[in-house]
């Protein structure tokens, strides 16, 4: 009887033990959170920037900025100089935002490199805009 209670206690006291694998999980899902909330801090001021007003029609909206309008995906307008003008300025402004957050993720390089591949992808974007002035808006933000 005293072994049996021995061993029950032994295998409740382990079963409260974390893995190496899920202490891992539980760091990485905490410095994705934090990284996440420090980015929207520091991106939700530029994107509300009322000096880019003339850009909320073409951008998806800061509360949802995933999820284009179908009237966004379908624009067939071209971007004017000055909003290509605002793009680039805007970008430079959320460009620092981003790489605090690549820098961030570093606990998880893997994840880090796609947040890389993104940012390179907004700015490849943003280049298309500025030669072609095609209608892109969506990809950018």
């Amino acid at each position: 009887m005293r072994v049996r209670i021995m061993v029950l206690a032994a295998l409740v006291g382990l079963a409260g033990c974390a893995t190496a694998a899920q202490r891992d999980g539980k760091t990485l899902t905490q410095a994705i959170v934090a990284a996440k909330a420090q980015l929207a801090a520091c991106i939700d001021p530029v994107k509300s920037d009322p000096a880019y007003a003339d850009l909320a029609q073409h951008l998806p909206s800061t509360k949802n900025a995933n999820q284009a309008t179908i009237a966004q995906l379908t624009d067939p307008s071209f971007a004017t100089q000055h909003e290509v003008d605002l793009l680039s300025e805007r970008q430079d402004k959320l460009a620092g935002c981003r790489k605090a957050y690549s820098d961030n993720l570093m606990i998880a390089p893997p994840l880090s490199m796609v947040v890389v591949e993104a940012v390179s992808k907004m700015d490849e974007n943003l280049t298309v805009v500025s030669r072609e002035r095609r209608s892109v808006y969506v990809s950018i933000s």
